[in-house]
């Protein structure tokens, strides 16, 4: 297998290339854009890093998806976004590598490619036919780049070392990090991690929104309970309980109630896992311990909390989620009007912004263009009948690649993968559950377990034909 931390040669369009960007940067300090000549010299630092190590880069990019508020180096610019500059360059990497190097293409070959295919297609189509172009071809946009990062993660991630080790720890970081800014930020006020909303102050650590915030936090669980159960060193599972406690604080300061709902259903499922799988002697240890960190977050919980909780089973009217009843009113009046195809891709803000509901719930300082809260129902508005069948269709062949992925590990007797499979599709099912309340079609760890999906079932595939190998080789 070629490997996948082989760097570009430097040499004569390297050296051009540099010479270029010096220029600019020279260039620019004579102009009143001079502020924006730093952003040459990010680029050539960029450059020079990637050059060395475009797995490091790869790294870094996911590293960074739960700071999306802060990724850019000039305010919302995606031109000036770290993960952007770097996916910018990875993507002439890779092309350096399959038409001048001519590596395989079979390194990025995956059953999901013909689902993705079709679905986009089917989401080109009704962007053709839309009555809101502009919005749509911005969706088509988007999912080329989502399309390039699942294509990327495939090539970087379907290693043994990267899958089982690397990927599941950077994940965990940069989520708990995230988790500690946002807690950070509602305790100590500081703005740039929270976000004040009525009687009460929302956590929202370096993401964009609170929601999104405590879907990570949620996300991450699943692989720190796998290394808390599975880990002999006790230094490592003191961290990982820290871990555990600041991600389940992080979920509580956002207030989320969707949050709170899909935590109740994970969380159980999670221990209970994990439980059943202990020895004797320890169960009564996990029981205290469950109990331990239970009474510290019940401890830090406000009671603001318990109360904004209690919307969700009636008591006082509450409006976000009569909007969100008004959301799916105006989903199923778009599928009645386009069954097929839908009305383009990512156009549900402009049609929830005509109707009826638009005006009764505007907020003074706030866009009449408003999401669906649930991306289902977004697929489905956008590209209809057709579309949505095609992205189902997909999550049930990543599904099944997990499934699949976790037999082999278990007929070639790495119990170890195989719960950090089932730990990986357990996050997975998080999402899925989570993506029903909250709008984004494109979120990366979506796509990121797409690409990980094709990664298990690679990676389980090789080590069962290595253990099958060896087994008829001692047979001999």
């Amino acid at each position: 297998m070629t490997n996948i931390h082989k760097t570009l040669p430097f040499g004569f369009f390297e050296g051009v290339f540099l010479l270029l960007l010096s220029s600019v940067s020279l260039f620019l300090l004579t102009t009143e854009y001079y502020i924006f000549a730093f952003v040459p010299v990010i680029l050539i630092l960029a450059f020079l890093f990637l050059i060395r190590s475009p797995q490091a880069g790869y790294y870094v990019i996911v590293f960074l998806i739960p700071f999306a508020a802060y990724r850019g180096l000039a305010g919302d610019s995606k031109l000036f976004n770290i993960s952007w500059i770097f996916g910018f360059f990875l993507l002439g990497f890779l092309l350096y590598r399959f038409v001048i190097a001519r590596d395989s293409v079979r390194r990025i070959n995956s059953n999901l490619w013909p689902f993705i295919a079709v679905y986009f297609v089917i989401s080109m189509l009704s962007a053709l036919m839309s009555p809101y172009p502009q919005t749509a071809f911005q969706n088509i946009g988007l999912s080329l780049a989502g399309y390039f990062f699942i294509l990327l993660s495939i090539f970087f991630i379907s290693s043994p070392g990267v899958y089982a080790k690397t990927l599941p720890l950077i994940l965990m970081a940069s989520i708990t990090i995230n988790s500690f800014l946002g807690i950070a930020g509602n305790v100590f006020g500081i703005d740039m991690f929270a976000v004040e909303h009525e009687t009460f102050t929302r956590s929202m650590g370096a993401a964009v929104d609170p929601n999104n915030f405590s879907l990570m936090a949620i996300f991450s669980l699943p692989f720190i309970a796998h290394y808390l159960f599975t880990s002999k060193e006790r230094n490592k599972r003191i961290l990982l309980i820290f871990m555990l406690l600041i991600n389940l604080l992080g979920i509580v300061f956002t207030y989320s109630r969707g949050g709170a709902l899909i935590l109740s259903i994970i969380f159980p499922v999670l221990f209970a896992m994990h439980l059943f799988s202990l020895k004797p002697k320890l169960f009564g240890f996990v029981l205290s311990l469950i109990g331990f960190i239970a009474v510290i977050i019940i401890a830090f919980i406000p009671d603001a909390y318990w109360e904004r909780q209690q919307s969700l089973f009636g008591g006082r009217k509450d409006f976000s989620i009569s909007r969100r009843t008004a959301y799916l009113h105006v989903g199923l009046d778009v599928l009645k009007d386009n069954p097929v195809l839908g009305s383009g891709p990512g156009t549900f803000r402009d049609i929830f912004s005509e109707s009826k509901y638009a005006e009764f719930f505007y907020r003074e300082g706030f866009t009449k263009r408003r999401f669906a809260h649930n991306t289902y129902m977004e697929v489905l508005a956008g590209t209809g009948i057709a579309g949505a069948i095609f992205f189902m269709v997909l999550l049930w062949r990543a599904m099944k690649n997990f499934r699949t992925s976790m037999k082999n590990f278990q007929e070639a007797g790495d119990l170890w993968k195989l719960h950090l499979t089932r730990a990986y599709l357990l996050s997975f099912i998080s999402l899925l559950i989570y993506l029903g309340i909250f709008s984004d079609m494109y979120h990366k760890y979506l796509l990121l377990s797409l690409a990980v999906s094709h990664a298990a079932l690679t990676v389980s595939q090789k080590i069962k034909l290595e253990r099958s190998g060896a087994d008829a080789l001692s047979a001999k």
